[in-house]
């Protein structure tokens, strides 16, 4: 079985960036009030620690799935802003299709 392209603290973020618009790290602790996350045959992610919000943050940066922001922020990229947009016309789907096209581009420029 592969594992999936994202994970489920993955999908959490960028649904609450994609709500809630551009947040700290420690906005997004505050937000998940203490629960941990744990993905199948994964560790758990604490997205209760700030330092794991924001290295899991700078991964998706890296994937080009969300980007920096002033104040120490971090927000969806504005092209996927509008593809979600798009997406969400199509339902749930749409919208994680959009999420693995962003992601398999960054992988194909970064390992390409």
């Amino acid at each position: 079985m592969t594992e999936p392209l994202f994970t489920l603290e993955e999908r959490l973020l960028v649904a609450y960036l994609l709500k809630h618009g551009p947040r700290t790290a420690a906005d997004v602790v505050e937000h998940f009030g203490g629960a941990a996350f744990v993905g199948p045959d994964r560790a758990p992610l604490d997205l209760t620690d700030a330092d794991c919000v924001t290295a899991l943050l700078e991964t998706l940066w890296f994937e080009n799935v969300v980007e920096p922001w002033p104040d120490n922020r971090w927000k969806l990229p504005e092209r996927l802003w509008q593809l979600m947009e798009l997406a969400s016309d199509v339902g749930h789907g749409g919208v994680l299709a959009v999420l693995h096209d962003a992601k398999s581009a960054a992988e194909v420029r970064h390992h390409g």
